[in-house]
């Protein structure tokens, strides 16, 4: 498979370290910015659920949005 200017094809197999949602991306063959982008917007909202200041209402909308990511990342 050809890798286009803004896609990166990974060719090495799998280790046991490597995380879930990277392998679904190794398993796809092709890794785009859309991709990082969504993954890195999951870090940050996973980061903010656990600041201490969130009120439950707050908490419950970031936890929705995770929900949605992980399901649209395929990690559910």
């Amino acid at each position: 498979m050809k890798a286009s200017k803004n896609q990166a094809v990974y060719k090495d197999p799998p280790g046991p370290d490597t995380p879930n949602a990277l392998l679904k991306m190794i398993q796809k063959e092709k890794y785009t910015c859309s991709d990082y982008r969504e993954e890195m917007r999951l870090v940050g909202l996973k980061k903010r659920l656990n600041e201490d200041t969130l009120s439950p209402a707050e908490k419950q909308i970031i936890e929705a949005e995770i929900n949605n990511l992980e399901k649209t990342l395929q990690l559910d």
